[in-house]
């Protein structure tokens, strides 16, 4: 008995805890067209270390994301996370202004003007979509014509 209650200590002592990463966003557009437009992003609980924010544009219920982000030297939207916009973390936060625009999505992830949601999505400094963020997406209305 005295074994079991010494295993459970030691699991208890090695768990580590997964603190939440709170992000904010503000000045984000109540309309966005065809113009780059910018977001400020307010991060904190993240490790220090570098990481790299993309900002995402989806309809509410889908999973269907778009956009580009400009990471300080080119427009990107791809699968790569180290690809986007770096963003040092000190001290458990950081702030930064992102610039996006709508790109060229396709018509399944953009059907056309309307109520969108936009939130900022997290990667690690390993490229790794973050997966304990916590974050309120902001409603913008997108009134771009195909």
């Amino acid at each position: 008995m005295k074994w079991w209650g010494i295993g459970v200590t030691i699991f208890f002592l090695s768990v580590q805890s997964v603190r939440a990463v709170n992000i904010s966003l503000s000045n984000v557009p109540s309309s966005i067209s065809s113009t780059i437009f910018t977001v400020d992003v307010s991060i904190s609980g993240a490790t220090n270390a570098t990481n790299y924010l993309r900002v995402d544009l989806y309809k509410d219920g889908t999973t269907n994301y778009f956009g580009e982000t400009y990471n300080g030297s080119d427009w990107y939207a791809g699968s790569d996370g180290k690809s986007y916009f770096p963003v040092q973390i000190q001290n458990s936060s950081a702030y930064a202004t992102l610039q996006a625009q709508l790109g060229n999505p396709s018509i399944g992830d953009y059907p056309g003007p309307g109520t969108y949601k936009l939130k900022i999505r997290r990667y690690t400094s390993s490229g790794s979509q973050s997966s304990n963020d916590v974050q309120t997406p902001v409603d913008v209305q997108i009134t771009y014509s195909t």
